[in-house]
């Protein structure tokens, strides 16, 4: 499965979100580095800003999800790299329902032929719910699934 992640992994995983998301995060990364799913890295500095953010955490469980954490990112294997495929265009239908924010997950999964984005934004959700193009998933949703 490829997966696209929103910028909800870390938030979690740095512990924004309080103690319980950080330990589901940290979990569902263990669990993801052990399955054959690919992720992919969109072309958004902010996300490569928070993916940046988590490698220079100082704790000491935080040290070891960011060493796995950029592990995956470093392997061609596990994952898609969009800032280096061909631009493709997002049908305009859609690209009018989604917001402007989010435009670059949207464009990562279509050029990756992801399977699922994952999000805890409902704005991103519900402007996707009706796509045939993308399949969108609340992180909740997703994790209870993925984690059971």
């Amino acid at each position: 499965m490829i997966l696209v992640l929103n910028e909800w992994i870390f938030h979690d995983l740095i512990g924004e979100n309080g103690v319980a998301a950080r330990r589901e995060a940290a979990t569902f990364l263990n669990v993801f580095y052990s399955s054959s799913d690919r992720l992919v890295l969109p072309s958004e500095s902010r996300w490569t800003r928070k993916a940046f953010q988590l490698m220079t955490q100082t704790s000491p469980m935080l040290r070891h999800v960011s060493k796995q954490f950029q592990s995956l990112l470093q392997d061609s294997e596990r994952t898609i790299d969009s800032r280096v495929l061909s631009v493709t265009e997002i049908p305009e239908a859609l690209l009018d329902q989604l917001p402007s924010e989010d435009v670059y997950l949207v464009s990562a999964y279509l050029l990756a032929g992801a399977d699922l984005l994952i999000t805890t934004d409902h704005g991103l959700f519900d402007s996707l719910a009706d796509s045939e193009l993308v399949s969108c998933q609340m992180r909740d949703d997703f994790l209870s699934n993925y984690l059971s």
